[in-house]
């Protein structure tokens, strides 16, 4: 190929991944992804927990109940004019399959407790999208960069979910519990 011809070569090839000299983030809007997808539901402040959410079978523990919340992502790139746009899409989900509850420990303040893990997984989902806002995203290592970020977020959160359960004993602790609903409700208002 001569010097000639590479003009024409970028323009036509300017949409293949290793061509993009620029990445950009858009998050698609939750709010028409907020629905109980079956085993998962996806966080909403329109939807609270109730007990019926919680079928996993009950294993032997010395636990009243157990709610599995995780992150959810799902992402589809573009490429046009030498420009990556990454739409992104990143959700607090609760499974029902594997969150239980014991049949004679069903009282309000428990379930109060569990929902609280709902929410401090949507506290860290919003924080990791933060992070990846504040990133400069090179081409060919958008995986990594994400992958990083995602496996931080991911520790902090978890010893978050650790933090909530041994300063709150399971919520028994009223006084401790109430100070994380605080916290949270807080959060979760920014």
């Amino acid at each position: 190929m001569s010097f000639q011809n590479f003009d024409g070569w970028m323009k036509d090839n300017l949409n293949i991944p290793p061509m993009a000299t620029s990445v950009e983030i858009k998050f698609m809007p939750n709010e028409i992804l907020k629905t109980d997808r079956g085993d998962t539901l996806i966080w909403g402040t329109d939807y609270k927990l109730n007990w019926n959410d919680f079928k996993g079978p009950v294993p032997p523990s010395d636990f009243a109940a157990e709610s599995n919340c995780m992150f959810n992502y799902k992402a589809r790139p573009e490429i046009a004019d030498g420009k990556m746009t990454l739409f992104v899409n990143f959700d607090a989900c609760f499974i029902k399959g594997s969150s239980w509850v014991k049949e004679d420990k069903l009282q309000d303040s428990l379930l109060l407790h569990e929902q609280y893990h709902f929410n401090i997984c949507e506290v860290y989902v919003r924080r990791l999208k933060s992070r990846l806002m504040q990133l400069e995203l090179k081409p060919m290592q958008v995986e990594k960069q994400i992958k990083a970020v995602f496996n931080e977020v991911w520790s902090a959160y978890v010893l978050a979910q650790n933090e909530y359960d041994e300063e709150t004993q399971h919520g028994l602790i009223t006084e401790n519990q109430n100070e994380w609903i605080r916290n949270v409700d807080y959060w979760l208002s920014k």
